[in-house]
């Protein structure tokens, strides 16, 4: 008995927990159709959604086509009206021609009028050819331009209106057109080949763009049209003045071409007299010759370098210190005389090829260089006639230029030439004289244009 009773306890237990089991069982189910019902909302949503979608992919479709379709007309309309602008300004421009037409019979009718047309006319385009000065001819010249852009401004305001007449008449074509299409819409037209009022107003404001646009482009091509000729203009001022630099740079180039060779003739001359400076230096002393010297009753011969001492009369000293004022006198009139050949050369008295020589006697007269090797030199005393001649070639005549004449004795060098001979030949003197002091000196011009006499 217990041990059925045991066994029906453990049924019961077994049938409780089966229990258990299918009320979670029957929860997870109920559970699960609630999510399945909530799945079947979502999927239904989806198809709706696709469905919507799939027509509204449809419907714009239908709408491209129906825009494309309007936009074609659209297209064709437009060209319909360029094609009637263009044959508006053809118009406009036959009413134009025929208006000239009309104004000239009025301005050929009446004499009066015709005449003073005529004479206004040519009044602008005639040009006085007897002006009494050039400011009389620019006077002239700037009231015709400006004359000319009274006119230019005049034809510019006229041309203005005509386009503001041309603009008015379009815009009252196309209300005209407007009016024309409202009146075919309300009366036969149907509603597929009807325009929408929003086309309507997207061409209304397109065709008044394009009119801004084309009156702008207008503009600016007259601006255009002003402004490449004024470039015209300065591009011929700017060929004109090249031209004229190109003369200035080719009479430069000449110019810096004859100063070249000028300075290229200076440095020869230079470089020649500072190798006969060397020349100089280097020469030897056997070049030099032995000069008899005479002192009293006897005569020797004194070699360069030597050295001598001789007692000389006051005579003597007296005539060396008269011949060292004539000598520094002699050179001072040689300066005189060079300075006005110098003067007579810049003055043009002198023929061209001569130019060349003054200037390398101008380079080298008062040079230091120069003067010690072309003044150093010597005199000797028993050669008169030879000191008559340079004397004489010292002073050249400026007088006949058929040929050379002798000219005048210097005063200046006959007293050089009378002392030399006093001193030489002093036995024609009057007054007792035991010595014959012949002697012998070099000069040579220094820094100072001074003659220094060295007594040997």
């Amino acid at each position: 008995m217990a041990q059925k009773t045991h066994e029906a306890q453990d049924f019961q237990d077994q049938r409780d927990q089966y229990l258990a089991h299918l009320q979670q069982y029957i929860a997870a189910y109920q559970q699960l159709t609630v999510e399945k019902e909530e799945l079947h909302k979502k999927y239904l949503l989806q198809t709706q959604l696709m469905d919507r979608l799939q027509h509204e992919e449809v419907q714009g479709k239908v709408n491209v086509e129906m825009h494309f379709k309007e936009l074609q007309k659209a297209k064709k309309t437009l060209e319909s009206f360029s094609k009637e602008n263009k044959e508006l300004q053809s118009q406009v421009t036959q009413l134009m021609a025929e208006l000239d037409e009309r104004m000239l019979p009025r301005a050929q009718g009446d004499g009066v009028e015709a005449a003073g047309f005529v004479d206004s006319r040519t009044s602008q385009l005639s040009i006085p050819e007897d002006f009494e000065s050039k400011e009389e001819m620019v006077a002239f010249l700037t009231s015709a331009v400006s004359q000319a852009e009274g006119e230019r401004e005049e034809i510019r305001h006229q041309l203005m209106e005509k386009k503001r007449q041309c603009r008015e008449l379009l815009q009252q074509i196309a209300s005209l057109k407007k009016e024309q299409q409202l009146q075919f819409t309300s009366t036969g037209g149907s509603d597929a080949d009807s325009v929408p009022g929003e086309v309507h107003e997207a061409l209304k404001s397109a065709m008044e763009k394009l009119q801004l646009r084309f009156t702008d482009l207008m503009r600016e091509k007259a601006e255009l049209k002003e402004r490449v000729e004024e470039l015209e203009h300065h591009c011929i001022q700017l060929s004109g003045e090249t031209d004229t630099i190109g003369e200035y740079i080719a009479l430069y180039q000449s110019q810096r071409a004859i100063l070249k060779q000028r300075h290229r003739e200076k440095e020869d001359y230079i470089n020649r007299l500072a190798q006969d400076k060397e020349d100089m230096k280097v020469r030897p002393k056997s070049a030099f010759r032995a000069v008899p010297i005479t002192i009293g009753p006897c005569q020797v011969e004194c070699n360069p370098g030597d050295t001598w001492t001789a007692s000389i009369s006051p005579f003597a000293t007296m005539k060396l210190l008269e011949l060292h004022e004539l000598v520094m006198r002699l050179v001072g009139e040689r300066n005189d005389w060079y300075t006005k050949y110098m003067m007579a050369t810049q003055a043009g008295e002198l023929q061209p090829g001569h130019e060349r020589e003054a200037g390398a006697q101008a380079d080298g007269v008062f040079e230091p260089n120069a003067s010690k090797v072309a003044d150093l030199r010597e005199v000797s005393l028993a050669d008169e006639p030879k000191l008559d001649t340079v004397a004489s070639q010292s002073h050249p005549s400026h007088g006949d230029p058929q040929g050379p004449q002798p000219a005048p004795r210097d005063p200046t060098a006959q007293q050089i030439l009378r002392l030399l001979h006093e001193i030489q030949n002093p036995q024609n003197r009057v007054g007792p004289l035991s010595e014959t002091p012949c002697i012998p000196f070099f000069y040579r011009v220094d820094e100072n244009d001074e003659v220094k006499l060295l007594v040997v």
